[in-house]
């Protein structure tokens, strides 16, 4: 990070702001920014509107909350985040009907060699192709540079 220095001293919040008080030596100011680790703390005035942007794909309580956690933070977001989702319809739909996983899953093999898989390893300065049978789990390779 650029520019990163420490809080210590300066209390950038409202004073008696207990939430950061307790959190103060996790804090520092980047490039005018505060932040927590690698967090933007949101300001009060902002807190709505992040909230908004973090809510505007409707996924549901944990993936707000996830997303949330990875690039902001502010206090009490978890409870903030609670309670959007629950006033929110479309979230509550989604939530009575879990998401399907998307991955495919490969059709099972019945006898040796049906179904391969290729790769190529990059090992101590040499290149080899790597083929394993799906049905024994049997491997060659073969050094190809």
């Amino acid at each position: 990070m650029r520019n990163k220095r420490s809080v210590r001293g300066k209390r950038p919040w409202r004073e008696g702001d207990k939430h950061f008080k307790c959190i103060e030596k996790k804090l520092s100011i980047v490039d005018e920014c505060l932040v927590r680790g690698n967090r933007g703390v949101v300001p009060l005035k902002l807190r709505g509107a992040v909230l908004s942007m973090i809510h505007a794909g409707h996924q549901g309580i944990e993936r707000m909350k996830q997303w949330g956690c990875e690039y902001v933070w502010c206090p009490g977001m978890n409870k903030e985040i609670e309670n959007i989702c629950r006033g929110c319809l479309m979230c509550n739909s989604w939530a009575s009907m879990p998401r399907k996983d998307k991955r495919s899953v490969w059709p099972k093999v019945v006898r040796p060699w049906e179904r391969i898989h290729l790769d190529f390893l990059d090992f101590e300065n040499k290149i080899y192709l790597l083929v394993v049978d799906a049905f024994s789990k049997w491997m060659e390779y073969e050094e190809v540079r």
